[in-house]
């Protein structure tokens, strides 16, 4: 609700508030998208029935990622390194979000390569 007022308030105002005001607004704005955000996080592991953990090798993680995102790393040109990486104890599928948030990163930037 805080979050719908102050998108509100940002589309309807822009143009008559001074720059400080409309930046306040960016930070309100901003900070209700990442509570909601962390909120569906914390409801997401909370739902979660088994908690297991168990020992993933960050390097399958990263090539199983790359794997899933072949056509946008050779769209935008990237080059992706990685060498040996460590095995954590972890629940796989947040391994797995981690690895394909940091293996996205370099398709959305102008910088062409990554080493993770």
């Amino acid at each position: 609700m805080v979050g719908t007022f102050c998108s509100c308030c940002k589309r309807r105002y822009k143009d008559k508030l001074d720059k400080e005001a409309n930046e306040f607004i960016h930070y309100a704005v901003d900070g209700a998208e990442r509570m909601k955000r962390l909120i569906g996080d914390l409801l997401n592991y909370s739902r979660t029935k088994e908690r297991t953990v168990e020992k993933v090798d960050i390097g399958e993680t990263v090539r199983e990622a790359l794997k899933n995102l072949t056509a946008s790393v050779n769209d935008s040109g990237a080059m992706i390194q990685f060498e040996d990486m460590p095995i954590w104890t972890q629940t796989p599928p947040k391994c797995s979000n981690c690895s394909k948030t940091l293996s996205a990163t370099p398709s959305n930037s102008e910088k062409k390569e990554c080493f993770l």
